[in-house]
């Protein structure tokens, strides 16, 4: 038996509407004031929604009916009908959610608002009031496309990592390779888990886990995470800021995304599996991803679709939804509504 089975278990849904006029005004504001405007920095894709986070909420409630409560995390935006839309196909009693504000968790670091930055605001997920120990963070363009159970995320003592080990000199070779686009070389998802190990404790004889260790010839490898629902543990994230604030100061102070950041869910799981509380699980069997393939979309799409019928994959993410034709789009998120046994229909 699962010693923490009756513990709670919270989601977490980072959620943002970037075609809002007064939000699009407020981070233009920024921009212009010399701010990146590359596309991998501050691009309108980072922040574009096509109705995913009503897929995702649903899918929550359709899948993990053990989560206690969702916790929505907006700049002071709800998403039109919510409510309306969670009573309409769960008439039996859904989920519970709160929406909260970023005031809320940069509570003390309010010269840092407004931010811009999905890694400034997950270093401080574990400040929302009332958060479970256990929960799991949820970006707005994933989703559940399978029941799960706790054990798919924990077990016992460990938390599960959907990944895989990746070569760090390699990752930094790749990087090296890439061209530079208008005078800038791109930043990527993979050079954030990099940076990570510098800020990654190892444990020590006679010394707190905590002490940090950054040689790159110590830490060859990383975990490569993909687009899944992270499970991570509050109290890690409140101990380890607060022994090491500067290593928080170092993601929440950037408004927009940064070279000198680092993905605190790779923190997590670097550190609980240098402690043998990480069990690390193959994602490519549980991941149904998709990203917008615009000259070859319907034998692309055929192809996922395939897929996931052999796979039955657990989790799904649709990356970049609004590059996609409005033919494509329209296909992937009935495809996930019809999985999900609702509809698009929001108002």
């Amino acid at each position: 038996m699962n010693a923490h089975s009756d513990s709670p278990i919270d989601a977490v849904v980072l959620w943002v509407d970037g075609q809002d006029p007064a939000w699009r005004a407020k981070r233009d504001s920024y921009l212009a004031h010399g701010e990146d405007k590359h596309d991998d920095i501050a691009g309108p894709t980072r922040y574009t929604s096509v109705g995913e986070v009503y897929l995702c909420i649903a899918s929550i409630n359709r899948f993990a009916p053990f989560i206690r409560h969702i916790y929505l995390v907006t700049d002071k935006q709800v998403p039109p009908h919510l409510d309306d839309y969670l009573q309409r196909h769960f008439p039996d009693g859904h989920i519970p959610y709160t929406v909260i504000d970023h005031s809320v968790i940069f509570r003390g670091y309010e010269d840092y608002l407004p931010t811009f930055n999905c890694n400034s605001i997950e270093a401080l997920l574990w400040r929302i009031p009332g958060l479970s120990e256990r929960y799991i963070y949820f970006n707005d363009d994933v989703v559940l496309l399978s029941p799960v159970t706790p054990e798919d995320f924990y077990v016992d003592d460990t938390t599960r990592c959907y990944g895989r080990w990746y070569n760090t000199c390699f990752a930094r070779f790749l990087h090296a390779l890439k061209p530079k686009k208008d005078g800038h070389k791109p930043m990527g998802f993979k050079s954030l888990l990099v940076n990570t190990l510098r800020y990654t404790p190892r444990p020590r004889k006679s010394h707190s886990i905590f002490n940090l260790q950054s040689s790159i010839f110590i830490n060859r490898r990383f975990l490569f995470l993909l687009h899944t629902p992270l499970p991570v543990r509050r109290g890690f994230f409140e101990d380890y800021f607060t022994a090491h604030p500067n290593v928080l100061d170092v993601n929440i102070s950037q408004r927009f995304r940064h070279p000198s950041q680092f993905n605190p869910q790779e923190l997590f799981y670097l550190t609980e599996h240098h402690a043998g509380r990480c069990l690390v699980t193959p994602s490519h069997a549980n991941v149904f991803y998709y990203k917008p393939h615009p000259h070859t979309a319907e034998r692309y799409l055929r192809r996922k679709k395939r897929e996931f019928c052999r796979t039955r994959a657990l989790f799904g993410c649709f990356n970049s939804l609004d590059q996609a034709s409005e033919s494509e789009r329209e296909q992937v998120l009935h495809f996930v509504a019809e999985r999900l046994k609702v509809d698009l229909q929001i108002e």
